[in-house]
């Protein structure tokens, strides 16, 4: 039975079906005329990019000679200290959609050296929600927005101890007083 509803999902997903939000953090400091207008008139900046995803080489990449194959939804969020939140809906699914789509947008992810983003001690994408209908009945699945999409850090060291805290609190039922390690 499993098969059979793998098999259905899976189908969700090559007929574009599955509604996916996805957040990420940049340092790249976006100075479009289209974005800085939409924040000083109180507006949410947004881009939208399109293009045609492929592998080459064992690399998948944006090619500008085809028609595009490929979507996404980009909105600013907010500033997160040095950083900058932004949400992404994609409305197609090829690997490595996003992080190419925000190279192509000029705000590549924090951590995704393999397409323009800074050097960071992770990949900072989140995967938050997904939804799809099964047999009739609306499926959501959320995840909690890890420290790192949700408060500033004083430090990037800060931020890596906070991140594997909400980490191990998640995994574990930690009471008050009790002492467990961060890093190994």
């Amino acid at each position: 039975k499993s098969k059979e509803i793998a098999a259905k999902i899976s189908d969700h997903f090559e007929k574009q079906q599955i509604n996916r939000i996805y957040y990420l953090l940049t340092d790249k400091k976006i100075n479009l005329p289209s974005l800085t207008n939409s924040l000083a008139n109180g507006l949410t900046p947004a881009l939208n990019v399109t293009s045609h995803i492929e592998k080459k080489n064992n690399t998948f990449i944006n090619s500008a000679s085809k028609e595009p194959n490929s979507e996404t939804d980009f909105k600013f969020i907010k500033p997160l200290g040095k950083y900058f939140l932004w949400s992404a809906h994609t409305k197609s699914e090829k690997p490595h959609q996003i992080r190419l789509h925000a190279e192509k947008a000029k705000i590549a992810i924090l951590g995704d050296s393999e397409h323009g983003g800074t050097k960071y001690f992770r990949l900072a994408l989140h995967s938050q929600k997904l939804e799809f209908n099964y047999n009739g009945s609306d499926q959501v699945f959320e995840s909690e927005m890890p420290p790192l999409f949700s408060q500033e850090f004083s430090s990037d060291l800060h931020a890596l101890l906070a991140e594997n805290y909400a980490k191990r609190h998640q995994s574990y039922n930690i009471l008050p007083g009790e002492s467990y390690r961060l890093l190994h």
